[in-house]
């Protein structure tokens, strides 16, 4: 069949781009009943040429192909992916790529498949059918994830934007339903080798970076940095209900991890979590009723996260108080510095108040004993947590129909405090350097 051998000029091509993204996604593409051979001395760009005259000249018959499901997905992903090619040609830089002269008959055949490429509106969509819109849809989600993670010599924002602008374009072109759309964006969000770095989505547990060396490590935040401007992009122009709650059995499922990746990454190219996601983040759960368990699990990931990472150069207490109008920056550990802004957010909106405040106090102090040890991490963020909870705490309770006084909440956690110093034994029966951690807990 003519297609066959259509594909087959156009995944050669695919297989000598200077891109690693485009040419390692050739081997994803090939199908078993095309005998592709790489080795070919053919001129790959003169036949890839010719392959895209024929689909432009018989465009209209694509959709004929459709009897062949695997067949169509496959020519129609190889389109969006020289197209994509195309797309990112003017991020290249010419001193790392091929010579021009090279480049320049490269360019010829992109720019050629690019107009094929750009009669694909929605009316051809409509005429396809849907498992390979699906198909082809999972296609290019992996191969743009694929780009992002790869692509370390590009211009970082630039190819995310272009990236989340594409996948865009293909989710309005294709009309997927709702729960095969969230399936694409899913597999936007399916673990790697390289991202995500802070949380793990399986277990929602951190991931420990410490052992890593030092330029893995870099590379690692690197290319997770530039994903997460990826992901940022595409809840500007999809929407944070995309990525962050999914609907199941008409509830949600809450993707609270990716929150966490996002605020521990802390800021990427073209944006950063206060001026970016938390405004995103707020909107929607003031509009959404039903987010608060989505609030209460990131804040018990960022939590149980700064209890192992929490680093000894927050233990200083001169540090502790933070002024949200100068230094949160001053925040090293990520953990930390994401739930200080997390829970500053919370209270400054509204979203969270006494009762949360309450809770908050509740299960920081629940975790500063392991045993009969004191946790020394627990110790150094707890002022961290205070010097956000504390206003909240102090709230004015409106006296009951008893007549009786009714202690502010601060009040009834500072007494309960106090009792459970009171358990310790007297100073004077301490060991030589075993108090310091108590005297701490005196102190607060």
């Amino acid at each position: 069949m003519i297609y066959r051998g259509i594909l087959e000029k156009l995944l050669s091509f695919i297989k000598q781009s200077p891109l690693c993204s485009v040419n390692d996604t050739c081997s994803s593409l090939i199908v078993e009943a095309i005998a592709f051979d790489s080795s070919s001395s053919v001129d790959v760009i003169v036949v890839a040429k010719f392959a895209a005259e024929v689909i432009d000249g018989s465009f209209f018959s694509l959709k004929s192909l459709s009897q062949d499901a695997t067949l169509l997905t496959t020519v129609l992903s190889s389109i969006f992916i020289i197209d994509l090619e195309n797309r990112m040609t003017s991020l290249v830089d010419n001193t790392l790529s091929e010579s021009k002269e090279k480049r320049k008959d490269r360019n010829f055949v992109c720019d050629y498949v690019h107009a094929v490429c750009s009669k694909m509106d929605n009316q051809f969509w409509k005429s396809i059918n849907y498992d390979v819109r699906k198909s082809s849809a999972s296609t290019l989600a992996q191969f743009l994830r694929s780009v992002v993670l790869l692509e370390d010599d590009l211009q970082p924002f630039e190819l995310t934007l272009l990236c989340a602008s594409r996948m865009t374009e293909v989710l309005e072109y294709l009309s997927l339903d709702q729960s095969d759309e969230e399936n694409i964006c899913g597999l936007l969000l399916l673990e790697s080798d390289a991202w995500p770095i802070w949380v793990s989505p399986s277990s929602s547990a951190s991931i420990d970076t410490h052992g890593m060396p030092v330029q893995l490590c870099e590379l690692r935040k690197s290319k997770s940095q530039r994903y997460v401007s990826f992901i940022d992009s595409l809840i500007m122009k999809l929407g944070i209900h995309r990525f962050i709650v999914g609907h199941k059995d008409h509830g949600f499922a809450s993707q609270a991890w990716l929150s966490v990746e996002i605020l521990c990454t802390w800021e990427w190219p073209g944006g950063k979590v206060q001026t970016s996601f938390l405004p995103n983040l707020v909107s929607f759960c003031k509009d959404e009723p039903s987010s608060g368990g989505l609030l209460n699990s990131i804040f018990d990931i960022l939590l149980n996260g700064a209890l192992v990472h929490v680093k000894d150069e927050e233990e200083g207490l001169g540090n502790m108080w933070v002024d949200f109008n100068n230094n949160i920056v001053d925040v090293v550990e990520p953990f930390l510095r994401a739930l200080v802004s997390f829970l500053h957010i919370l209270f400054k909106e509204d979203l969270w108040g006494e009762e949360e405040a309450m809770a908050a106090f509740k299960m920081i102090t629940d975790k500063l004993f392991i045993g009969e040890e004191t946790s020394k991490n627990c110790l150094r963020i707890i002022p961290y947590i205070m010097s956000i909870i504390i206003s909240p705490l102090r709230t004015k309770v409106k006296s009951g129909g008893s007549g009786k006084d009714t202690l502010l909440p601060l009040e009834v956690l500072l007494r309960n405090w106090l009792e459970r110093s009171l358990s310790f034994p007297p100073l004077v029966l301490w060991q030589s350097g075993e108090g310091k951690d108590r005297l701490i807990f005196y102190f607060f």
